[in-house]
């Protein structure tokens, strides 16, 4: 069977409708557009001026996080969200994963540009995401036959990531988890905070058939794998969170012949943006998720050209509607067809840059700690509302910190520290100094985003980056 004909049917079967895909986009849009303006008072105002009906994408104005999260009472379309009540569940770590009123997912992030998010789910849109991700992700990169052998060998999936929080891939993995009952046991989660030998001894037992991480988590296992201390043949290794660059594609792909590697681009705003193909490239799933790459004037940038920005707009989440929502990331559409077959649009992505950092061990040779663990020892600390961490000489830190409004900076920083030592010690690595810095969190002036763990250059021939 053809590519192109392939896909028609999968795409019936994906999205119940016989409608184009213009067509399907635009009546979602509608749909949507509509919604927002009858139940959300920050949309009802901010499109007072559009006309009744008729309107465009492009006619409606872009939307910030920060707007949504100053606005968010007024944002939601259900009168029953409050702040004050998301701030109180939040709070609440015991609530990782679940319904927020008994019917909402709540996602939180901080955010590459630095400003902290707060996202709720309808049931509605986490089905589309899951069946997304069934139908699109998995059923493109497996064949019967690997689902058939997967299931021989119990159908295991690992996912390792920032745990403790309500982080969308967490939390949508725990809510997961518990609606299937006694086979639940199949899916863990395997916090990043792990050190690598402990985790490297539980996937061993566990030998999952999925693993679902950070491209750093993977080249790291890709590593143990290649030395012989890790035995695992996983199906499918899903890379999501960071960019997947083509040294470690090289070296997780080496180490994992027979396993397919693909690349998620998701976000706490649409949780299945795109799946990658067999050609590397994503293909957006633009039946519910729209992409506008943009420049910083918020004007459109043709195909095969970087965007300085991407507008996301969610035809799924109806009580947080985002339309031409500021992503802040550098996406590159293919101008041609994709020869793999897939219609939908095809693109790449400018992933992030924080670093996975090496410090020397207690006892021999050097500790590999991987940013999102750094990262979200420092997320976790009451108060800490945006942050940089830096390493600026092999067993030196330096933090910026930025605090919550009527929060004293000294206590949270005392955690912090206290935090960090803790954890690399718990990792093997010699004693870390960690310094406060008196310079609040900078973004990069160019694209505006933060990198929130890197390496300051701290040989004689290179200058610091901020």
């Amino acid at each position: 069977m053809q590519p192109q004909k392939a896909f028609r049917m999968e795409w019936k079967k994906s999205t119940g409708s016989e409608l184009p895909l213009a067509k399907l986009q635009q009546q979602r849009l509608d749909r949507m557009i509509a919604c927002a303006r009858s139940h959300s008072p920050f949309y009802r105002q901010l499109y007072q001026h559009l006309p009744v009906s008729g309107v465009a994408l492009h006619d409606l104005p872009p939307t910030t996080k920060t707007q949504l999260m100053e606005a968010f009472d007024a944002w939601a379309t259900d009168p029953a969200v409050s702040r004050a009540s998301v701030d109180a569940f939040i709070r609440d770590k015991r609530l990782v994963g679940q319904r927020y009123l008994g019917k909402y997912s709540v996602w939180t992030t901080s955010g590459t540009t630095g400003e902290p998010g707060i996202f709720l789910q309808d049931a509605a849109a986490q089905r589309i995401y899951n069946r997304l991700l069934i139908l699109r992700g998995f059923r493109s990169w497996l064949t019967w036959g690997d689902l058939a052998a997967m299931l021989q060998r119990g159908f295991h999936c690992a996912m390792i990531l920032a745990v403790g929080d309500h982080y969308a891939g967490a939390a949508n993995w725990a809510r997961v988890q518990r609606s299937l009952g006694p086979f639940a046991d199949r899916l863990r989660i395997f916090p990043i905070l792990e050190p690598l030998p402990a985790l490297v001894a539980r996937l061993s037992v566990f030998r999952p058939v999925i693993i679902i991480s950070y491209p750093s988590v993977l080249a790291l296992l890709a590593g143990e794998q290649s030395a012989g201390r890790l035995n695992i043949q996983p199906f499918v290794l899903c890379s999501l969170g960071e960019g997947l660059d083509e040294p470690a594609r090289q070296k997780i792909e080496s180490a994992f012949p027979k396993s397919h590697l693909v690349d998620i681009y998701a976000a706490s705003e649409f949780l299945c943006i795109g799946f990658e193909c067999s050609q590397h490239w994503l293909h957006a799933n633009s039946d519910w998720v729209l992409l506008e790459p943009v420049g910083a004037d918020h004007q459109p940038v043709p195909a095969g050209q970087p965007s300085a920005n991407v507008l996301l707009t969610n035809l799924a989440n109806r009580v947080q509607p985002i339309l031409r929502y500021s992503l802040g990331d550098s996406v590159t559409f293919k101008p041609e067809p994709c020869p793999c077959g897939n219609p939908l649009p095809a693109f790449r992505v400018a992933g992030r840059t924080d670093e996975t950092m090496i410090f020397p061990a207690r006892t021999a040779g050097n500790v590999a700690v991987l940013p999102m663990a750094i990262a979200s020892v420092v997320e976790q600390v009451p108060g800490v509302l945006r942050y940089q961490i830096i390493q600026t000489a092999p067993d030196q830190l330096k933090v910026r910190l930025e605090v919550e409004s009527g929060v004293e900076r000294e206590a949270v920083w005392d955690v912090t520290a206290a935090g960090l030592q803790a954890f690399f010690a718990n990792q093997g690595a010699v004693t870390i100094g960690v310094a406060l810095a008196g310079e609040a969190p900078q973004a990069n002036p160019v694209s505006g985003k933060f990198r929130h763990v890197y390496k300051e250059r701290w040989d004689a021939e290179e200058s610091s980056v901020a």
